[in-house]
C-alpha cells in the first residue's frame, strides 16, 4: 500500500514539474557583438537565470548535439553546426557564456570569413541564428525539467527500495522467529525423550543388578546430554 502511495506521489511530482517548467518563460534575443581573438563578431545573445555551472553545462550539452565543439580559452568554436534552415558545413561559429548577478548571457556568432555562400548565406544564417536563440529558453526549461524529474525519480526510487528492504527484513525476522519456535519444540521433544530414556535405564538397572556398571555409565552420559539440552532450551526461551 505504501509503495502504491509513493508511485502516485511520483506522478503528482512530475505533473507539477511539467506545469511550472513549461509555463510562461520568455526572454528577449538581442543583437550583440563580442571580441574573439581580438576580432569583433556580430551575433545574438540571450540571458537566462541560473548558476554559471547549470547554464554552461546545459549550453555545452545542447550545442554539442548540433555541432562539433572545440573548447578554447574563454569560448567554444563550433564546426558543422546544424542550424535549421541555414546549414553550411564549412561555416565556423563562436559562442561563449558570461555570468553576472545570478544570470548567464549566452552569445553566438558566425565567422563570416568561413562562409562560402556570400552575403545571401550570411542573411540566412543571421535569421536562423536569431530564431535559434529564441528557442533556447524553452530548451533550457525542458533541460531543467528533465534534471528535476530525474532527481525526483531517484529520490522516489530510493524510498521504494528502502521500503522493500524493510519488508524483506520483516519477512526474514518472521522466518527466524518461526525457526526458533520450531527449534524450541524440537529441543523440548528431545529433552522429553532423554528423560524417558534415563528413567527407562534406571529401571533396567533396578531390574538387573548385573548390568549395574555398564548402565551407570549410560546414565552418566545421558545426564550430561540432558543438562546440555536443558541449557540450550533455556537459551531459546
Amino acid at each position: 500500500m505504501r509503495i502504491v502511495n509513493v508511485m502516485i506521489g511520483r506522478k503528482v511530482i512530475f505533473t507539477i514539474l511539467v506545469f511550472f517548467s513549461l509555463s510562461g518563460y520568455s526572454q528577449t534575443v538581442k543583437k550583440q557583438s563580442k571580441n574573439i581573438n581580438s576580432l569583433k563578431y556580430a551575433g545574438y545573445s540571450i540571458t537566462l537565470k541560473g548558476s554559471e555551472l547549470k547554464i554552461s553545462t546545459f549550453w555545452e550539452e545542447y550545442i554539442g548535439k548540433l555541432s562539433k565543439i572545440r573548447k578554447k580559452r574563454d569560448f567554444w568554436q563550433l564546426e558543422e553546426f546544424r542550424i535549421p534552415d541555414a546549414y553550411y558545413p564549412e561555416a565556423i561559429y563562436y559562442t561563449r557564456t558570461v555570468t553576472k548577478d545570478g544570470s548567464s548571457l549566452l552569445w553566438i556568432a558566425l565567422d563570416p570569413e568561413t562562409l562560402l555562400a556570400g552575403e545571401e548565406g550570411e542573411g540566412l544564417v543571421s535569421a536562423a541564428l536569431e530564431l535559434f536563440m529564441e528557442q533556447v529558453p524553452l530548451q533550457y526549461q525542458q533541460h531543467e525539467m528533465s534534471v528535476r524529474i530525474s532527481e525526483a525519480e531517484q529520490a522516489v526510487d530510493f524510498q521504494v527500495r528502502h521500503q522493500e528492504s524493510l519488508q524483506q527484513e520483516n519477512v526474514k525476522l518472521k522466518q527466524k522467529m518461526e525457526y526458533s519456535r520450531e527449534e524450541r519444540i524440537r529441543a523440548k521433544k528431545l529433552l522429553e525423550n532423554l528423560e524417558l530414556e534415563i528413567l527407562a535405564t534406571a529401571q533396567r538397572i533396578e531390574n538387573n543388578k548385573v548390568a549395574l556398571q555398564l548402565d551407570s555409565v549410560d546414565i552418566n552420559r545421558m545426564n550430561i546430554l540432558l543438562q546440555k539440552y536443558r541449557k540450550k532450551l533455556a537459551e531459546m526461551e
